[in-house]
């Protein structure tokens, strides 16, 4: 039987048999990395999630394999400089995919081979008399609209107003505003057109290329983007995660294990007296990586640009290392990678020393630099941060003043939103005054504060955008993931953890404040049942703190921390103590309004750590400490939880004397 063209030949058919194809390809692998998660060594990634299947970087489509596509982009900006032109490039959604590709491989093709671009942009409509093809193609493709009060149920609606920003303003020439933003020339000229019942003129006029656009009858946005802080919002995800690793187990079963990336390096450099000329960054450019021989070899055609993934400050050595790489050419082992001016450093901090890579704060200006150049402004906030605690840095003012501007972009483009404005300029006072708010909430998490590293204190309240950023980050969860999280964990709850989960959802809804205690061993099933209590509150947007008595504890919850960070609590503590929490703080706020706490190994704290955390919730939420009116933990519902011999010695501690008792078998 000859089949041959039977599929081919199928029409729609065919369509749909590659659509259900792809999909079972696509689900036997997202099978295999569901049962292979130890091999994957799931255990290394953010997994803040009970039973979320972590997904690598190998899996095209993934948030890691967008998340390296987006560094890998960052890092071709950074070699050749950020681009010119930014292209959005669409066409009807009926039309078959090849016939969109034909047109892509035409525009590709006018861009790298015709040196097509010159003066290129246009914001205004073509006279119909001059130039009547151009005026054709500019109406039918590139006016946005009508929207606002002509169209409030446009898609690009937002509060009323147009997301987009237009309406433009009229202007005569183009410039530029100190963030970046270009504001094209958009004269009026007098040419209107009618969109329905809508008048549009220059105003409505996406930017575009003349030639381009009647070339390829399509809509083709051609914009500027030539800031470095410009660059980061044309890609729409938002990146966050380690890089893929591999596993113990299976690099050891390798025969090639020794050869990586790295090490042939060193081998390359011992026999190619060219490749000592590099940097490990600057390889690529040269020599191209054999995956068949595990090998560098010399590159014959095309170009790459290396990039190192980042190592944040507080890795120790590695983050040493990774400096050393990017600065030293070539190295011909890790020995001589630490030998400088003949003499062996015992370690690589040792040697950045001795080179004058971290002999003042230029190092640490130059990492944050190199972070702002592909990282978005939350991420570069929270390096400063962890610099701060976890560094030695030598002049954190210093640092601070070089950088702020970098952290602030997200302000400034939140900003330009919310008021529908394009051309929007925040004052940089309070841009910076509202950097230090930032950085002193994340601070405060790590019990610290701007004053114990010498940084200003804002000082404009306005600077605030009015909102707690430390309640934020307890209510900013999808509600939606979280509802199905809370069904799925609950379906699998047997009687004894039903019962006890009933019992704290009861204390919660119907205010009794219950101070609890969950006590099984090992195995039991203590942080099941906590993640099910979390995630169904926070599906119902519902404060929860988590906090647990050691870090390990910690890391198996989900957005936990410890009870001393999180509650300042002393660490010298008396029968008197009270934690660090003063009333209109951040912190006094989140507890105020948390719907529950969840403390987890409990017996680990001292008596007096719970009897201090008492006394401050009480004077937060204004309860007596003694008579009728009090009530442990400022009627607080607050779920404990332990096992073992210290978990029954817990019951008797004063402090849980009147707590409700919940056994898990």
């Amino acid at each position: 039987m000859n089949e041959g063209h039977t599929l081919v030949k199928s029409g729609k058919a065919l369509q749909h048999y590659c659509v259900d194809a792809f999909s079972t390809i696509e689900l036997n692998q997202l099978a295999f990395l569901r049962s292979n998660q130890k091999e994957l060594r799931a255990e290394v990634y953010q997994a803040d999630k009970l039973g979320h299947v972590i997904i690598p970087s190998s899996y095209t489509g993934g948030p890691r394999y967008m998340q390296q596509l987006y560094y890998d982009a960052m890092a071709i900006c950074q070699f050749f400089g950020n681009p010119d032109l930014f292209i959005t490039f669409t066409y009807k959604p009926m039309v078959v995919c090849r016939v969109f590709h034909v047109k892509l491989n035409m525009l590709i093709d006018e861009i790298r081979r015709k040196n097509y671009f010159g003066r290129t942009l246009a914001t205004e409509i073509p006279d119909p008399h001059l130039d009547p093809v151009g005026y054709e193609a500019v109406i039918k493709f590139m006016l946005h609209g009508p929207c606002g009060s002509a169209n409030s149920t446009a898609p690009c609606m937002k509060d009323g107003k147009c997301s987009k920003f237009f309406p433009k303003e009229f202007n005569s020439e183009t410039s530029f505003d100190k963030f970046g933003n270009a504001i094209y020339r958009r004269r009026d000229t007098g040419i209107q057109v009618a969109k329905g019942d809508a008048i549009l003129d220059n105003r409505h006029v996406v930017p575009y290329n003349r030639n381009l656009l009647v070339l390829l009858q399509a809509h083709i946005n051609v914009e500027i983007c030539h800031r470095g802080a410009l660059i980061k919002y044309l890609f729409k995800y938002l990146t966050k995660g380690p890089d893929r690793q591999s596993s113990v187990r299976n690099v050891l079963r390798n025969p090639k294990a020794g050869k990586t990336h790295l090490t042939q390096w060193f081998a390359l450099n011992r026999r190619d007296p060219e490749a000592r000329k590099l940097t490990y960054a600057q390889i690529p450019n040269a020599y191209t990586w054999s995956a068949d021989e595990n090998e560098w070899t010399v590159r014959k055609k095309g170009f790459a640009v290396g990039r190192i993934a980042y190592v944040p400050p507080g890795s120790g050595d590695v983050f040493f290392l990774r400096l050393m790489l990017t600065k030293v050419p070539g190295a011909r082992s890790y020995i001589a990678l630490r030998t400088v001016n003949g003499e062996i450093c015992p370690s690589y901090e040792k040697a950045c020393e001795k080179l004058g890579l971290v002999s003042d704060s230029s190092e640490w200006i130059r990492v944050l630099h190199e972070i702002s150049a592909s990282s978005m402004p939350n991420l570069i906030r929270s390096t400063f941060v962890c610099m701060l605690i976890f560094c030695e840095i030598p002049s954190p003012l210093e640092l601070f003043e070089s950088s702020w501007r970098f952290m602030a972009e997200d302000h400034s483009h939140s900003l330009r939103k919310q008021l529908h404005s394009s051309t929007f300029q925040p004052f940089e006072e309070r841009l910076r005054n509202w950097v230090l708010h930032q950085l002193d909430a994340l601070l405060g998490s790590y019990s610290s504060s701007l004053e114990q590293f010498n940084l200003p204190k804002p000082t404009d309240s306005a600077a605030d955008d009015g909102t707690n950023s430390l309640l934020n980050d307890h209510l900013n969860f999808n509600v939606l993931q979280q509802q199905e999280l809370s069904d799925s964990l609950l379906r699998s709850l047997n009687a004894g953890k039903f019962e006890a989960y009933s019992a704290i959802m009861l204390s919660i809804h119907a205010n009794l404040g219950q101070s609890l205690f969950l006590y099984g061993h090992g195995g039991t099933g203590k942080t099941f049942l906590y993640n099910t209590i979390i995630s169904k509150l926070r599906s119902i947007s519902k404060v929860v703190i988590v906090v647990a008595s050691s870090g390990i504890a910690a890391t198996l919850l989900p957005n936990a921390t410890t009870a001393h960070s999180r509650f300042k609590i002393p660490l010298h503590l008396d029968n008197t103590s009270t934690c660090s929490v003063k009333k209109g703080t951040h912190l006094a706020e989140l507890i105020q309004k948390a719907a529950l706490i969840v403390w987890d190994e409990a017996p680990m704290t001292h008596r007096q750590a719970f009897e201090a955390v008492n006394r401050t919730m009480c004077d937060l939420m204004n309860i007596p400490l003694v008579g009728s009116g009090h009530k442990l933990f400022g009627g607080k519902t607050v779920l404990f939880g332990g096992g073992g011999i210290l978990g029954k010695l817990c019951l008797s501690f004063q402090i849980l004397v009147e707590s409700k008792q919940l056994m898990l078998h």
